[in-house]
């Protein structure tokens, strides 16, 4: 795993531009978005298309692709339309099988996806109709991956869990298609005091290029061959209360600081040409920011309609996930809201799946 290993110490370039979150939140869905659609994920009696949950989703051409590794353990394809395509692998103790469904991503250059075992340290690649291609080895326990336009692989470390001592204490990790590691960034140990957090959310830009947040950082970066570049501070002004234990021995340390903090950022975002969106929990209730890339303003809602897990296709649409659960605590702001939500519920409890809802940002 080390062969060519170069052991430089990280550069971090670039003049970060400032986030500022505004007082005020928008009242509704239909102030910031238009063309809002929600989209049922069909089961049709078909056992194969059930999901419990949605933990992470990617659209990319004309599919959806959907990943519960919570409940029912399965990578799934859906078109845009709803409509169930197949499965992505299987669980199980096969050449083709996964034990856990750890997270996966969509090698975007070479029309692949990635899906990523940590219990048996291997990634599996299928074509984007999930014929299975081939597998490789890989000891590194993440929680995040993305693939850069040059085809290397960048791995976000679950908590201070890795089998290889020699990356312990680093939380950004590159290796090449063949999975020799090229760079380790993010040294916890020595520049930031949260050994237990995860770097989970990697998620590719709208260039090709992969951008990730550190937990509880309110930092973003972009990671490439040339190195890390600090994009984006996110300055939650006086919502933000930094008074943390001096010392963090534990994990349980950890969650408690944690969740002292008024407001938590813990890195879910997604990037496009024009906006970049993050959501964080400010007085335990969630926000999303919709920064634009041309005005340099900030419109930020806490409206649940706006969904979960957000992502960009590559026209620039927003996507994201709802589930009953999170629609039932919901209080509508607003007429054509309240109606929304019930049609919501209904197609949820219809199809048995959460759905995908995408809109457009104004």
């Amino acid at each position: 795993m080390l062969a060519g290993c170069r052991s430089k110490a990280p550069v971090y370039y670039g003049d970060a531009e400032v986030i500022e979150i505004p007082e005020n939140v928008t009242e509704s869905i239909f102030d910031i978005a238009d063309n809002y659609r929600y989209v049922p994920l069909n089961v049709d009696d078909n056992p194969a298309a059930a999901l419990g949950t949605i933990s992470k989703v990617r659209v990319f051409l004309d599919k959806i692709y959907v990943m519960d590794n919570i409940t029912t353990h399965k990578l799934l394809i859906f078109d845009k339309d709803g409509t169930f395509v197949g499965r992505v692998g299987r669980q199980g103790r096969g050449p083709r099988e996964y034990l856990y469904l750890t997270t996966f991503e969509i090698d975007k250059h070479r029309e692949e996806i990635l899906v990523k075992d940590n219990s048996s340290t291997k990634i599996m690649v299928f074509d984007l109709d999930g014929g299975y291609k081939r597998t490789f080895d890989s000891s590194v326990w993440v929680e995040g991956m993305a693939v850069m336009p040059s085809g290397n692989i960048a791995y976000g470390i679950l908590g201070s869990t890795v089998s290889n001592p020699d990356i312990a204490p680093y939380k950004l990790v590159v290796c090449d298609s063949e999975n020799n590691i090229l760079e380790k960034h993010l040294d916890y140990d020595i520049q930031y005091p949260f050994t237990f957090s995860s770097l989970t959310f990697l998620n590719p830009g709208y260039d090709g290029s992969v951008t990730f947040a550190p937990q509880l950082m309110n930092e973003v970066f972009r990671v490439s061959d040339d190195g890390v570049e600090h994009i984006y501070t996110i300055n939650f002004t006086d919502k933000l209360d930094r008074e943390l234990p001096a010392e963090i021995n534990s994990i349980n340390d950890f969650h408690k600081s944690r969740f002292a903090l008024k407001t938590i950022f813990t890195g879910n975002h997604a990037d496009s040409e024009d906006h970049f969106c993050f959501s964080y929990e400010h007085n335990k209730r969630d926000h999303v920011g919709y920064y634009n890339k041309k005005t340099s303003l900030t419109t930020v809602s806490d409206d649940r309609l706006c969904a979960q897990g957000l992502t960009f296709d590559e026209e620039g649409n927003v996507w994201g996930t709802l589930s009953e659960a999170r629609l039932f605590f919901y209080e509508p702001k607003c007429e054509k809201s309240a109606e929304l939500r019930d049609e919501l519920v209904a197609a949820i409890q219809k199809s048995g799946n959460p759905i995908v809802v995408t809109y457009t940002l104004k």
